[in-house]
């Protein structure tokens, strides 16, 4: 019987993925709501399998996958995410992860690719060929994007969503004066001058609808 941890900020998408991995036989399945007690599920009970999102708090996903390989590289990692550019896809795969599906996937897609990756196989999902990758015009700035450190790209991505230096400070369980760095330094790496210009950045790379 395989093992599965399920780590997902979100109760209904992890209840909808348990649905689907109890009706495949994954009769075990825990499940944790950020990324540090994702981690300590993980190290619980090493599972087979674990599915996560990149939007985590406490701990990012890309970090969550980092210190997964580091502790038993034979883990599957699948990433099912509502960020659907291709900058992540290939950041995930950077992280060792064996799989990465958006969330407007099918339940065919999920099925098909837990199964796959269960029984050893390597897998890049139809849904993957359908990520937007960045124009040409925009080349430059997707090394930029490519230069963040994981923490500066999270930060990224809580900036954009609105959040002010405290609350994703809180949200990361890191202290302001270290997100005011990150902050400093991202906006320095993607040559902008204000959260405007930030998110206009964001939305012509992909990374906001």
């Amino acid at each position: 019987m395989f093992k599965v941890v399920v780590i997902d900020g979100q109760p209904l998408v992890r209840a909808a993925i348990k649905v689907v991995l109890r009706q495949n036989d994954f009769a075990w399945v825990a499940e944790a709501d950020n990324g540090a007690d994702g981690l300590e599920l993980v190290h619980e009970h090493s599972p087979d399998l674990v599915i996560l999102d990149i939007h985590l708090s406490r701990v990012s996903g890309l970090e969550v996958m980092e210190k997964i390989y580091s502790f038993d590289k034979n883990i599957e990692i699948l990433v099912l995410t509502s960020y659907s550019a291709r900058h992540y896809y290939n950041r995930c795969r950077a992280a060792r992860a064996s799989a990465f599906l958006p969330k407007t996937c099918t339940i065919e897609e999920l099925e098909r690719t837990v199964n796959v990756l269960m029984m050893g196989g390597a897998c890049v999902p139809d849904s993957v060929d359908r990520l937007p990758a960045a124009g040409s015009s925009f080349a430059n700035e997707a090394l930029l994007i490519n230069s963040l450190s994981n923490r500066e790209l999270m930060t990224f991505e809580l900036l954009i969503r609105g959040m002010s230096n405290k609350e994703i400070a809180s949200y990361l369980q890191l202290s302001n004066k270290t997100i005011s760095t990150y902050k400093t330094r991202l906006l320095e790496k993607l040559n902008v001058f204000s959260l405007v210009h930030l998110f206009e950045f964001a939305k012509r790379n992909g990374l906001v609808g």
